[in-house]
């Protein structure tokens, strides 16, 4: 899993060539029973079914972004542009991360290949002077590293917030020591409009430092849920392919996400 967190490239043309024959195969079952159900006249039902298959993976770029500093008209455009994110057919991973090379934090986004253009173009028109640097990859996540890890969520409607300014990174300050903040918005249902997924995963080489670094990253959420996921497998599986499952995914206000997002910004 480490080593695919990078990119796609380096699979083999047999692993491929399976993926994408069932690939296929999902796409005509999703849309022969996205038929079935919208004849029936079920389009709640047709919406879940045809969202469900768009969540399969995609062919990803991952761009680090360079946003210009924050300024007061900010939180406005971040709802804009989570609303945007939303409605795509793949839903973009955006990732505040420290890799476990020694360095600081970035802002990395990971955007299916058919939604490229639209992406570059909305993010361009929302703030002017942004930059997007296509990597090949990075990986917080050391090969000898212990991996802590948790799931946020709104404590009631809304995210409590303790008031203080970004992220914590502080106590990632050693080579082998990484940390991840995963947020991947998309569209649930046209009646529960807006959800996402709210991940942070440390990495340092004893269990009490990785420990130290999630509880920095999550003190800033203070009087919101914080959750240790229940099958951890899966969880990390779902990071490194920036997937969403319904046991993860949760709504949120817009307004509360957008201040997260935020925090992205240096």
């Amino acid at each position: 899993l480490r080593t695919l967190f990078l990119n796609e490239e380096g699979f083999s043309f047999l692993w491929y060539t399976i993926y994408m024959d069932l690939e296929i195969i999902s796409l005509v079952l999703g849309g022969v029973a996205f038929l079935v159900l919208l004849s029936l006249g079920v389009p709640e039902l047709a919406y879940y079914f045809r969202h469900r298959f768009q969540l399969q993976p995609a062919r990803l770029h991952i761009f680090l972004v360079e946003l210009p500093r924050r300024t007061s008209d900010d939180r406005k455009r971040w709802i804009e542009f989570l609303d945007f994110l939303a409605l795509l057919r793949h839903p973009v991973s955006l990732e505040l991360a420290v890799q476990a090379v020694g360095a600081n934090s970035n802002f990395y986004v990971a955007v299916p290949d058919h939604s490229l253009i639209a992406f570059e173009q909305k993010l361009l028109k929302l703030w002017k002077g942004a930059r997007l640097r296509d990597t090949r990859g990075y990986t917080f996540l050391s090969s000898h590293g212990i991996i802590r890890s948790a799931l946020v969520r709104p404590s009631g409607k809304s995210l409590s917030f303790s008031g203080a300014r970004g992220f914590n990174f502080s106590s990632v300050n050693e080579i082998g020591e990484g940390a991840l903040v995963q947020i991947i918005p998309f569209r649930s249902s046209p009646t529960h409009p807006f959800a996402a997924v709210l991940r942070i995963v440390s990495s340092a080489l004893t269990d009490a430092h990785a420990e130290e670094i999630l509880g920095d990253l999550t003190s800033i959420f203070k009087g919101s849920k914080v959750e240790r996921p229940r099958d951890f497998d899966s969880f990390l599986k779902n990071v490194l392919y920036r997937g969403v499952s319904k046991n993860e995914s949760v709504e949120f206000l817009m307004d509360d996400l957008a201040e997260v997002c935020e925090q992205f910004q240096k």
